[in-house]
């Protein structure tokens, strides 16, 4: 039996923060709000099964991105998705908020 749908609204700018974000309805909800346009933090309690399900969600979006209707309608919008592992995703993050960090510092740049 398919699970009910949950209609969610515009999250779009709105952080979530999930709990028990691993499994069930916590990891369900945590795709139905990224879907949405949330920032999603997923607190869980289990630091492996949190690495499983970050996993599951890397295997669903590589899947999606190969999608030639997917990447047709991203690149269509000068967007062109780069598939990475989560560890690579995580170090370029890293690396990204170290270099604009200086930047930001240096202007006093305030986020709204």
């Amino acid at each position: 039996m398919a699970p009910p749908d949950v209609v969610v609204p515009d999250l779009t700018g709105k952080l979530a923060v999930i709990t028990g974000a691993n499994s069930g309805l916590g990891f369900g909800l945590t795709g139905r709000f990224a879907r949405a346009g949330a920032e999603v933090i997923m607190a869980v309690r289990n630091e492996g099964k949190g690495a499983e399900a970050i996993e599951k969600i890397h295997a669903e979006v590589a899947k999606v991105l190969t999608d030639p209707a997917v990447k047709e309608k991203s690149e269509r919008t000068g967007n062109y998705p780069v598939t990475s592992t989560p560890d690579e995703f995580s170090a370029f993050i890293r690396k990204e908020a170290q270099r604009w960090s200086a930047v930001v510092k240096e202007t006093g740049m305030k986020y709204d």
